[in-house]
């Protein structure tokens, strides 16, 4: 008696276990035969083409802890200001997981896109892509909204004093080798242009200037700081040549 009792406690003890505790992930196959990883005990129920779901016994916790893991087995990839896990043996891009509970069965869900959702991104495009297209500013933006978002601003050729951190704050990025991007409001008798400059993981570096609805880019290979006439101004350069004409952006501050 007391060994059918012992034997049925290990039972119960281990259900439980099993039913609340994040344990072990595993594959399963989809109604099409795409392989996916998800947690132990778990099995295919339902496919709408974005979002995939998996029934278990399981807790919801214990889904959503196995979830976690199940996911970062894929490579990790960010693109379009997003992380997703690209499953490559099943090609699809899993943007989120989300376990619920449910009776009889709990359930895991993946939302997901076919294929690899970043394929070409780079980190160049990312950065540029978190700053937001040049195209589609508002050309009547004021100095006060400018700084507001972390703009350099430039009214009447004098640097405004509390954007300058922001050019600061680029200037070191550069000397550092860091991609990155930069964005300046240059106000010349109440007209504004907006000039980005991007440094790019290959050392170049692209100009994209608007003024009005007009866009010209153009990528140099260095930029730099020169005095002309008195004033201290941020260039560009397509050469290396001592001799070459700087092209000119916009004043910054003198050097300390």
């Amino acid at each position: 008696m007391k060994k059918g009792l012992k034997i049925t406690g290990i039972v119960i003890a281990s259900a439980a276990v099993l039913y609340m505790m994040p344990f072990i992930t595993t594959d399963t196959e989809d109604y099409a035969g795409r392989v996916w990883r998800v947690p132990f005990a778990s099995s295919y129920a339902e496919d709408s083409g974005s979002a995939i779901t998996f029934k278990s016994i399981r807790s919801a916790y214990a889904l959503n802890s196995d979830a976690a893991n199940a996911v970062h087995s894929y490579t990790e990839k960010k693109c379009y200001g997003k992380t997703y896990y690209y499953n490559a043996d099943s090609n699809v891009s899993i943007s989120s997981y989300t376990a619920s509970a449910g009776f009889p069965l709990n359930s895991v869900t993946y939302e997901y896109a076919e294929n690899d959702a970043c394929a070409g991104w780079t980190d160049d495009d990312e950065i540029a892509w978190a700053a937001g297209s040049i195209n589609d500013i508002d050309m009547n933006i004021d100095e006060d909204k400018a700084i507001e978002n972390g703009w350099y601003v430039v009214k009447d050729g004098t640097p405004v004093s509390s954007s300058v951190p922001f050019y600061n704050g680029f200037a070191r990025l550069v000397k550092q080798s860091q991609p990155s991007y930069f964005r300046t409001l240059v106000i010349e008798n109440g007209v504004n242009t907006i000039i980005d400059v991007q440094y790019m993981s290959d050392t170049s570096i692209v100009v994209s200037m608007r003024k009005g609805d007009s866009v010209d880019i153009q990528t140099y290979s260095y930029v730099g700081t020169e005095e002309i006439d008195g004033t201290t101004v941020f260039c560009a350069y397509y050469g290396s040549g001592d001799q070459e004409k700087p092209n000119v952006l916009y004043p910054v501050p003198a050097a300390e």
